[in-house]
């Protein structure tokens, strides 16, 4: 099992309209929905980034080697925050691995 931490943020010139904050319990909410079986995701947590500027998601996930975990993990939050009209604008600014035994 892998542990993933990405952070997320609005953008410099987010496209949504109106600025929204949205919970970090909502994110991971919407990565779940965003989730494939072949993601073979076990658990997301989620929590306010620093001086609350973004969200920290850490996503722990089974997979081949700690590079497919990551990548995995970094492709699920890009599917995410495209598919949310309420995430328009947002990117990952961040992408750490850890190997869990």
């Amino acid at each position: 099992m892998y542990a993933v931490a990405i952070a997320i943020q609005p953008g410099p010139e987010p496209l949504s309209p109106v600025p929204c904050r949205i919970a970090p319990a909502t994110i991971a909410d919407v990565l779940w929905v965003n989730t494939y079986p072949e993601d073979r995701v076990e658990h997301i947590r989620s929590g306010a980034g620093p001086g609350g500027a973004g969200v920290d998601i850490v996503v722990f996930l089974h997979a081949d080697s700690l590079l497919t975990a990551g990548h995995v993990a970094g492709v699920l939050c890009r599917r995410a925050l495209e598919s949310s009209p309420g995430l328009a604008g947002w990117v990952v600014v961040s992408v750490s691995m850890n190997a869990l035994s």
